[in-house]
């Protein structure tokens, strides 16, 4: 996963998130976390070490991944989702 500095032009150290995980977007409101789905919403640093498992199961995972997805039919997202 590569990411962007707006402020420097620069990319960040590229980093592999494990295969299963798939980010939906960044932490509010300092975005210093990337929140992503694994059996659950769950939260990485910056720097792809894990962190935090904020939801456990995957009862969200359609709803979640739906917020996230390009073209997506559902409008609304949770505020706390910045999409990538």
């Amino acid at each position: 996963m590569r990411q962007l500095v707006l402020a420097t032009g620069r990319f960040m150290q590229p980093f592999t998130l494990p295969a299963k995980v798939a980010p939906v977007g960044y932490t509010s409101p300092d975005r210093r976390g990337i929140l992503a789905i694994d059996d659950g919403l769950v939260r990485y640093k910056l720097r792809g070490k894990f962190q935090d498992r904020l939801i456990k199961g995957n009862q969200h995972d359609d709803s979640l991944r739906s917020t996230a997805s390009p073209g997506s039919a559902r409008s609304a997202r949770p505020e706390w989702v910045e999409k990538f």
